[in-house]
């Protein structure tokens, strides 16, 4: 079930520019989109809220969860592994060190597995917001705290009073395709080699045997 008050409308410019020119070829079509607009900052502080329901979209691949707070307030939050309906998350520096809730960094101990990390106190989580990685707290500085990047091993320097996510964000299962319409819902329409056109339709296209143009590889 849609809600209203947490969906907008997805702009898509079919691989064109502000001109109109085609600049991304084999994009247009395809279903249209509702994005939904998640929290990424957490900042309704202790205020317990309940899991509804688990959520997958199209325009993101890890799942999301709508909660309900006890205000009776509805937001949508990334969802960390091990969450399910009916569970109670909550946010601020007297939150519980569970999946689900969200604390400033100072209020971490090392070692823990944190997503939705904020760069700059207040601005929203901008870290770590993909399906299936998460990163760790390795050490504790002069007012400073410094993660590690679980897929890239990158090192971060970031202010105690950053918020972060306890957990690893879920992981997305890929769904085959089935037919070729498959792609043409997903926005791409098909893709035609230009070896395999006549010169006169593609620079990379040969006589007889489909033979390459001779040069190297360009755009149409």
């Amino acid at each position: 079930m849609r809600i209203h008050k947490l969906t907008t409308t997805q702009h898509r410019s079919g691989g064109r520019n502000n001109q109109g020119v085609i600049t991304v070829f084999h994009r247009g079509g395809g279903n249209s989109k509702l994005y939904r607009i998640i929290d990424f900052k957490r900042s309704l502080f202790d205020v317990p809220a309940v899991v509804v329901r688990l959520e997958s979209v199209s325009l993101s691949n890890s799942r999301i969860a709508l909660v309900c707070y006890k205000n009776g307030m509805l937001s949508y939050i990334l969802a960390p592994s091990h969450l399910s309906p009916g569970d109670v998350i909550c946010s601020g520096p007297s939150a519980e060190l569970s999946v689900g809730n969200a604390l400033p960094m100072g209020s971490i101990p090392v070692g823990t597995i944190i997503h939705n990390i904020e760069l700059k106190p207040g601005r929203g989580g901008q870290l770590v917001r993909a399906a299936g990685t998460y990163a760790r707290m390795v050490r504790r500085t002069k007012g400073d705290i410094v993660i590690r990047l679980q897929n890239s091993g990158k090192l971060y320097s970031l202010s105690t009073q950053s918020m972060a996510t306890i957990g690893m964000i879920s992981e997305h299962h890929n769904v085959p395709l089935r037919k070729a319409g498959e792609s043409r819902w997903r926005n791409r329409r098909p893709v035609v080699r230009g070896v395999a056109m006549n010169p006169i339709d593609h620079p990379h296209g040969g006589g007889e045997g489909k033979s390459k143009g001779g040069r190297h590889p360009v755009t149409p």
